[in-house]
């Protein structure tokens, strides 16, 4: 009787002492997306074996 009146006590503290740290393992993952790069009057020639495939002009271009 003791013996189960322990372990339920002992489970019961186990169980009442976590803490939820959810929002710290969110902000551990965070990654602010920040531009490598800024060009004006961007042009972007693609290419394809060689072909010219299309041209694409942007007054900006933020990579």
């Amino acid at each position: 009787m003791n013996f189960k009146l322990f372990f339920y006590i002992f489970l019961l503290l186990i169980i009442c002492s976590c803490e939820d740290y959810f929002d710290d393992v969110k902000k551990i993952n965070f990654k602010e997306l920040i531009p490598a790069g800024k060009t004006q009057n961007f042009v972007l020639r693609y290419t394809d074996s060689a072909n010219l495939k299309a041209i694409l002009k942007s007054p900006l271009n933020i990579d």
